[in-house]
């Protein structure tokens, strides 16, 4: 993989600007919440593992011992405990842990940020993807690149699966989707731009069928879960239980008590939600719109089609608090906008700009314990 140092330099400046928002509320901004409040003992560290990072340093160092740990993918905390083993003798568990996600995780958003560029400049070209790529680097959610998350891991699985299928080596592209669905949830609709290529691409039926095999490879990560389900807490639906019985405010919710979402703890559906769902719908409808004559044998078909999905998905039973996270890695959204720019230069530093303060209004949200997961 070619380093790229424009890629190096804005990963640099988008984590800096992350880790001193995040570091500076912690120390000068009151907590919003101290009953949901934890604390590893971990001095700077701690401040990247709050909410949903516990269930994952749970899963690290216990496995599925408990019920809730069910809603959440192994595949991130066996590479953070795995990484976390060298340095275990020095630490207790949950420092030990932590410091080796925080570093695991950067690492895995630098390959992730290089992939994408190298997915985008075969697709475009690499002025394009010099934009897309800064885009990412900066996107409103992207203090969960950094923190106890597996938004990292999954990027770059999502990114990999997507140039594996870009340049015809299917059956890896499906295996990647397949740990991409051990990573999170909607990793299985990893399967759905290998689909779109059986259906619709211009190739022969030998190739087809291979595409329609790998799909099933990447989808086999549900059954994985079901099996794990069945074999440790004897239970193969524990999975489905444990996430419909999760504690969560739709948008169709929302609708019908919009109460709910104008008080102090839907602050971020506000600063940061609305706009991010605005541009995804904006990006996915508009492709489908400009090229509703020739969708067929569109080369960015599967891919926008992933994304049309995901975006339903998320928009009809995601939680309304945490749509930002779930945006951001829809990638073909960050292709729309650099091609916009390409047209109207201008508004590029305004989507910046909204990106990075954006940026900045999550890590502080993030850090004081306000309902941002």
């Amino acid at each position: 993989m070619q380093f790229s140092g424009k890629v190096a330099k804005w990963f640099v400046a988008s984590r800096l600007l992350v880790i001193f928002s995040a570091v500076a509320a912690s120390k000068l901004i009151p907590t919003y919440d101290y009953s949901k409040a934890w604390n590893i003992s971990a001095p700077f560290f701690n401040v990247f593992a709050h909410w949903d990072s516990g269930y994952y340093l749970s899963i690290a160092k216990n496995g599925y011992l408990f019920s809730q740990n069910w809603a959440f993918r192994p595949l991130f905390p066996l590479v953070m405990g795995a990484s976390a083993t060298s340095i275990s003798p020095f630490f207790g568990a949950d420092v030990a842990l932590t410091v080796a996600g925080f570093f695991v995780n950067n690492a895995l958003f630098l390959l992730a940020l290089l992939m994408f560029h190298k997915l985008t400049t075969r697709l475009f070209s690499q002025n394009l993807a010099e934009s897309s790529v800064l885009l990412l680097a900066f996107c409103p959610a992207g203090i969960f690149y950094s923190a106890i998350y597996p938004e990292s891991l999954y990027l770059l699985l999502l990114v990999v699966s997507f140039y594996y299928l870009e340049i015809q080596k299917v059956y890896s592209s499906g295996l990647v989707g397949y740990l991409a669905g051990l990573t999170r949830p909607e990793g299985i609709f990893t399967a759905i731009p290998l689909l779109i290529q059986a259906a619709f691409a211009n190739i022969s039926l030998k190739q087809k069928k291979k595409a329609i095999i790998a799909s099933l490879i990447a989808v086999t990560s549900l059954l994985t879960m079901l099996v794990l389900g069945w074999l440790i807490a004897e239970n193969p639906l524990v999975v489905f239980s444990t996430e419909i019985g999760w504690d969560r405010v739709t948008l169709i919710q929302a609708f019908l008590a919009p109460s709910k979402i104008f008080s102090i703890g839907f602050v971020e559906f506000w600063l940061v939600s609305i706009s991010m769902i605005i541009l995804c719908l904006a990006a996915v409808i508009g492709f489908f719109a400009k090229n509703r004559t020739n969708l067929k044998p569109h080369r960015l078909l599967p891919y926008y089609s992933y994304a049309a999905v995901l975006l339903v998905f998320f928009l009809v039973v995601g939680d309304i608090k945490s749509l930002a996270r779930y945006s951001c890695a829809l990638i073909p959204v960050y292709w729309t906008l650099a091609l916009w720019f390409e047209k109207k230069p201008s508004a590029k530093p305004f989507i910046f700009v909204l990106f990075a303060v954006q940026l900045v209004v999550g890590a502080v949200l993030f850090a004081d314990w306000y309902p941002y997961v």
